[in-house]
């Protein structure tokens, strides 16, 4: 088990962040979700303790033990009073490496995902964000969501046996990172991680592939919800950057002045302020261990969906043609180094941040570093990237919403 431990005796508090390389890249064909249910399923009762027994363990100190499945692996999360840490290690070692995936639990979780998946499906933001995806990402790639009915099919297959064996199969201490951060001893933490985790057995830990996207002619996809009252637009393109690429800092300087913040990027002063189109609009892009899209989105009146669909293309066109300027840049790089001491100014977020750098192998002197991988940036740099981020003769679009083509 990789353990990272940074000593903070500020307060008498310990946050944890961590991973399992056990996510839904794993998951065998016809039964997708089985890496986060699971996740899902670790805290519903072990073989020694069900889960209202561990859940009062840790409700009594206010302690939380969590875990979530993600497509590249499952997310450990915990917190706790430094006085509670035995308790809560306890707690975290016992789900890890003794889930019983109670069959009722499962049952449970099972009807309560599907639940959830059929009543999102009434959200215009849910069927544009899916099928924009779709344009993005060929059958059988990570990324991929799989349509409704695939997921509730998929889910459905999924039995106790089968969280057992991808339990068995994905979870070991080799597989596994944490980053401690808060009032405690290093040595400490490691003695009882090496206490607690003695008996488990390693396993063979899966490299992560993710395959790169090429860009295809550009799709249009229009989802007629006519009972709703607003549309949504996503459009974007493929992109070939992900988190250790070196363009990865200024291509997301370039999105953060182009739509990603809330209050200043040109899309909301355009089509927000100046012409009062809509009170939500942005750009996004998040690289994770493989590339992913650049994508822009705007939730509209069903009469000004022309209209923003025009203004967001010529918004998008012209930042591409001209370029960033050199007091949006100063902003930017600002607003980045800020975050980052905003971020490391508590024991959570060092300990997210931990498990971040080791995950994608960034190295442990990149706290350091990073401040100057964004102030160093040059306009050439962030606007070379933005042409390669961004593709405006290549834009696909996915509408949602009560709206029909003309």
């Amino acid at each position: 088990m990789t353990v990272l431990v940074i000593e903070n005796k500020n307060n008498p508090t310990i946050s944890m962040s961590g991973f399992v390389r056990a996510g839904g890249s794993l998951n065998p064909p016809g039964k997708e979700g089985l890496a986060s249910l699971t996740a899902e399923m670790l805290d519903k009762g072990t073989t020694r303790r069900d889960k209202l027994t561990l859940a009062r363990d840790l409700d009594f100190v206010s302690a939380q033990v969590g875990f979530s499945g993600r497509i590249e692996s499952t997310s450990i999360n915990a917190s706790c009073l430094s006085k509670d840490l035995d308790r809560t290690l306890g707690v975290l070692a016992e789900e890890l490496t003794l889930p019983a995936f109670p069959k009722n639990e499962l049952l449970k979780a099972k009807a309560d995902w599907i639940t959830s998946i059929r009543q999102s499906e009434e959200r215009p933001e849910v069927q544009a964000r899916r099928a924009f995806n779709h344009q993005i990402f060929p059958l059988g790639h990570p990324y991929r969501e799989l349509a409704p009915a695939e997921k509730i099919a998929a889910i459905e297959e999924i039995s106790q046996a089968d969280l057992k064996a991808f339990h068995l199969a994905h979870y070991g201490p080799n597989a596994v990172s944490l980053a401690v951060v808060g009032d405690v001893k290093a040595e400490e933490v490691c003695a009882k991680l090496e206490r607690l985790f003695k008996n488990w057995g390693k396993v063979a830990v899966s490299p992560l592939v993710i395959p790169d996207v090429k860009v295809g002619k550009p799709e249009k996809t229009i989802i007629p919800m006519m009972d709703k009252s607003n549309v949504v637009l996503f459009t974007g393109n493929p992109t070939a950057i992900h988190r250790r690429d070196p363009d990865y800092y200024a291509a997301t300087t370039a999105n953060y002045i182009l739509g990603g913040d809330p209050l200043s990027a040109r899309l909301g002063v355009k089509l927000r302020d100046e012409m009062g189109l809509t009170y939500s609009v942005g750009s996004s892009i998040n690289p994770s261990y493989g590339a992913t899209a650049w994508n822009a989105s705007i939730t509209v009146n069903p009469a000004n969906v022309e209209t923003a669909i025009e203004a967001l293309r010529s918004e998008i066109k012209r930042f591409v043609n001209q370029g960033v300027t050199a007091e949006e840049l100063a902003k930017a790089k600002s607003a980045f180094i800020g975050g980052l001491a905003v971020g490391l100014s508590t024991n959570a977020g060092m300990a997210s941040s931990l498990s971040s750098i080791e995950f994608f192998d960034l190295g442990t002197d990149y706290w350091s570093r990073c401040p100057k991988l964004f102030g160093d940036l040059s306009l050439e740099e962030v606007n070379r990237a933005a042409r390669k981020m961004v593709l405006p003769e290549g834009l696909d679009l996915a509408i949602a919403g009560p709206y029909q083509e003309k």
